[in-house]
């Protein structure tokens, strides 16, 4: 037996009790005991039918360690031994019972009967879960040393699961911090932090507070359903234990296959019928049906990966399901993209840990597989879900295409037709991948998929930079960093508004107006998103899921250090505290490098296309609007239009928005406002410089020229800014 087990024994007993434990080795004729042949210190031999009397007489001596006999029963009863265990009653508060036993006993749903009747009386203090520690049993198996005190001693449950690689000082250092604890946990174990109802499985795993906080933090992703809300599970129902009536050969016109455990892989298919397939006659009631869930019974804790999941079509059919594989078929009608949610999370090891968590580690339960927290995704990872299986069709679509064209080379009536099926049917797919490598450089993201003011802005500090115009490039990083900033800043706050919460320092913008001060600067910016980033009020509430995109935007260390930076840089070019030029180039590339890291953090607004609508035509009979729009994401204003077919028409023609991924419109007016400019004659996009009574002045972030607009002060009075 493994020495540090029988050491962690020791120093529980000694911690309750500051007595040696007296070992009691149950012993029968016709059942075999693993641990009665272990050199036990201080230990007694006692026949299995004197075990109450021994037990009784023992405990008020010093604490029992017992060993009782290990009985397999394959009937709902209770076994002798745990019946006896059951009569074995506390006299008194200092009474310490120790039982080895087989984990099952505190885990399976088959053993709630005898933990229910056992802990009537007796209150598990210590569970000491073990594996591989009892010589002459596999080295499999799990045990559990379970420490009992009188149910009315009112100690708090501690679980410990001894790791198989161990340093035996850390570990015994762990169990004894353990055993003085009051609640949380250690490296190994933990306090329960509340007493589950008497019977309930006592698995380590089950109450865990890392596996409960990686459960709860599932609620992220949006609400969580019950498994048995989405799905019908049933086991297999071809017992060939029982039904080898049923069994046939593939000869047989009526030979439906069984598919086996086995028959279930890993790769997410049902493997192909072979020589060694089994068949049968069954039911049409009773066979599987394409879109239904197969997953492997019989899984192993220990093993990587998450449970064995494979998805049933109409080529695997027909076939029946053996009796040790479960069958999920949808309750409802499920979207593609929903049901593929769902066999990725159960292939997931945290799945499968939450599976088993109340289980010896083997065989799945339906009722523990029925309430596995399944997340229901938010409309946002939803659609970003369902771009990404698009992509990966495409993907394979793509990859298909180049391979027919590769496979062809060779296989052509002539070397000619060849070289011209080479050359220009690959054409398409030479430029589609370059086009994708394209994207792995942040800088034609910039260029190309970022708001227009802001890839403006970058574009105009690259072609500097490429020129070696240092001054003209590091002031143009500057002036991106803050475009970047005010930009996002006022999409935050006309996000905030349409949420209905408050961001406090519009207080301060207001002020700044007021007095008849220049408009907001930088530093006006980056207060508004540290303050959108902090903010309690912020919670990933419906109406409020884009604006908790633009918190992680600051919520990284190195975006929000690189802003100030940045920022930083911009105060000293503003007063006068410049660059020497010998130090232009380096100062230049570390601008940019900082530049980089703050648009790396602000990738989505990639996902929020800026939009100008052109006009809406609402359509009263089918209730909806046929919008069209430019879409002005890129370096260039001049794009092409598009239409959308949207569910109202209280939308503004000429208005600036941003166009989300459930094609939702949010309007950016007045905190951003699409004019052409009166000084350059480009079309520009403009926020609020000044106020003069009744005429604001705005001023252009693509490159700072002002306009006056008269009659629109009490729209920004609206919004609190005047």
């Amino acid at each position: 037996m493994s020495t540090l087990f029988e050491r962690l024994i020791h120093i529980a007993c000694n911690h309750f009790t500051a007595r040696s434990p007296l070992f009691l080795i149950a012993t029968s004729d016709d059942e075999r005991n693993y641990t009665a042949s272990i050199p036990w210190e201080n230990q007694i031999s006692i026949d299995r039918t004197d075990l109450v009397a021994k037990v009784n007489e023992h405990l008020r001596g010093a604490p029992v360690v017992l060993l009782p006999l290990w009985e397999r029963v394959n009937t709902q009863r209770l076994s002798c031994t745990e019946e006896a265990l059951i009569n074995c009653k506390p006299t008194s508060l200092d009474d310490l019972l120790v039982v080895l036993l087989p984990s099952g006993h505190m885990l399976n749903q088959r053993y709630r009967v005898f933990r229910e009747r056992l802990f009537a009386d007796w209150r598990p203090v210590v569970l000491l879960f073990a594996v591989g520690v009892i010589p002459g049993a596999h080295s499999s198996f799990h045990v559990v040393a379970l420490f009992l005190r009188s149910r009315t001693s009112g100690e708090a449950t501690k679980l410990f699961k001894m790791p198989e690689s161990f340093n035996t000082g850390e570990v015994e250092k762990d169990f004894s911090r353990l055993l003085n604890r009051k609640s949380g946990r250690g490296s190994y174990g933990y306090v329960l932090a509340e007493e589950p109802t008497v019977g309930e499985s006592l698995s380590f795993d089950r109450y865990d507070p890392e596996l409960l906080t990686q459960r709860d933090g599932l609620n992220d992703f949006g609400a969580t359903r019950p498994l048995s809300e989405l799905f019908t599970i049933n086991v297999g129902p071809f017992f060939r234990a029982n039904s080898k009536e049923l069994v046939t050969d593939i000869d047989d016109p009526l030979a439906v296959r069984v598919v086996l455990g086995r028959d279930v892989s890993h790769g997410g298919l049902i493997t192909p019928a072979d020589e060694d397939s089994e068949y049968a006659h069954v039911p049409q009631d009773q066979q599987l049906a394409a879109g239904d869930i197969l997953l492997r019974g019989i899984t192993r804790l220990t093993d990587s990966g998450g449970l064995v999941v494979a998805e049933a079509t109409e080529a695997d059919l027909p076939a029946v399901a053996s009796s040790n594989v479960l069958v999920l078929r949808p309750t409802a009608a499920m979207p593609s993209s929903q049901l593929s949610i769902v066999i990725q999370f159960l292939r997931t090891p945290l799945a499968k840990k939450l599976v088993l968590a109340g289980t010896d580690g083997l065989r799945i339960s339906v009722r523990a597989l029925g309430e596995l927290p399944v997340p229901q995704l938010d409309d946002d990872l939803l659609a970003a879900w369902d771009s990404l299986e698009s992509a990966r069709t495409r993907f394979e679509t793509w990859r298909e295409e180049a391979d027919s064209v590769l496979n062809s080379v060779f296989s052509s009536d002539s070397a000619e037709a060849a070289r011209i099926r080479l050359i220009k049917s690959g054409r398409n797919l030479r430029l589609r991948s370059n086009a994708a490598a394209s994207l792995d450089d942040p800088s034609y993201i910039f260029r190309t998929r970022f708001p227009y003011p802001i890839a403006y802005r970058w574009r105009l500090m690259e072609a500097a930079y490429s020129a070696d115009a240092y001054r003209d490039a590091y002031v143009a990083a500057l002036d991106t960093a803050e475009i970047l900033a005010c930009y996002t800043a006022l999409l935050g706050l006309s996000l905030a508004r349409e949420a209905g919460i408050e961001i406090g320092y519009v207080r301060n913008i207001r002020e700044k107006l007021r007095k008849g001060k220049s408009g907001p600067s930088f530093g006006d910016w980056v207060a508004i998103l540290r303050e959108i980033s902090t903010s309690r009020h912020i919670q990933p509430a419906s109406d409020a899921k884009k604006l908790q995109d633009l918190r992680y935007m600051l919520g990284d260390k190195e975006a929000d250090a690189a802003l100030s930076m940045l920022a930083s840089k911009r105060n000293d070019e503003s007063h006068l505290r410049r660059v020497d030029p010998g130090d232009l180039p380096r100062a230049c590339k570390e601008a940019l490098a900082e530049l980089t890291t703050l648009m790396n953090s602000a990738l989505v607004l990639a996902d929020l296309p800026l939009v100008q609508l052109t006009s809406v035509r609402w359509d009263s009979f089918r209730r909806v609007s046929t919008v069209q729009f430019r879409e002005l994401m890129g370096d260039h204003p001049v794009v092409p239009s598009q239409y959308l077919e949207y569910a109202s028409s209280e939308l503004e023609v000429d208005s600036l928005y941003v166009l989300d991924e459930q094609h939702r419109l949010h309007l950016l007016r007045p905190y951003l406002i699409g004019s052409d400019c009166p000084k350059c004659h480009m079309w520009s996009t403009f926020h609020i410089e000044g106020v003069h009574q009744d005429r604001v002045k705005l001023k252009s972030l693509e490159n700072g020229h002002t306009l006056d607009r008269e009659g629109v002060a009490h729209v920004f009075r609206s919004v609190d800014f005047i």
